[in-house]
């Protein structure tokens, strides 16, 4: 990991963060028995909707959280933050991955 380019990490958090995510996916993996590198990963991901069928969270609202997720994400890694004018949260102007929009939170769905 130590030759990466990582993105800013503002807060000095985002090693940690790793770390958790790693654990995660390390369980996963030997709940499992996935490939801890790529499987497992996905495997959590299919999981996480049939834990939501379970407790009733609809798909929508899991697609929401993941979108949420990685708006948080771009707060965790950006140099220069703005501001939502709506609601005030700390957004990055950074465009989701497939070239869509996130909305900044669930209460504000303001797009950007």
């Amino acid at each position: 990991m130590s030759n990466l380019k990582l993105p800013p990490d503002p807060d000095g958090m985002n090693d940690d963060r790793a770390e958790w995510a790693n654990e995660c996916i390390a369980l996963m993996s030997e709940i499992t028995g996935c490939d801890p590198d790529m499987e497992a990963l996905g495997d959590l991901f299919s999981d996480i909707f049939h834990w939501a069928d379970r407790k009733g969270i609809t798909h929508g609202e899991i697609h929401a959280r993941f979108a949420g997720s990685y708006a948080m994400y771009q707060q965790e890694t950006m140099a220069d933050p703005e501001t939502c004018a709506k609601c005030g949260i700390t957004i990055s102007g950074d465009p989701v991955p497939d070239g869509s929009y996130f909305y900044c939170s669930v209460d504000c769905r303001e797009r950007h």
